[in-house]
């Protein structure tokens, strides 16, 4: 059968583009349904006034608020 190879290769080609494309749909489709969930990017659990890295202006050294 003359000519398979080259059938072969131009019916792998389009499937790979018909998957690219449909990868870029599903990276864009994907993006809208996180945006449209209406969750937040990230999540404050804790309040960061009483974490271990608070310090009071009042208790501050005063040469470092100089």
């Amino acid at each position: 059968m003359p000519g398979w190879t080259s059938l072969v290769v131009i019916v792998l080609l389009l499937g790979g583009m018909n998957l690219l494309a449909l990868g870029i749909v599903a990276e864009y489709v994907g993006a809208a349904v996180r945006m449209a969930m209406g969750k937040p990017l990230y999540l404050i659990t804790s309040d960061p006034s009483t974490g271990p890295l608070y310090r009071d202006v009042d208790e501050a050294d005063p040469s470092v608020l100089e």
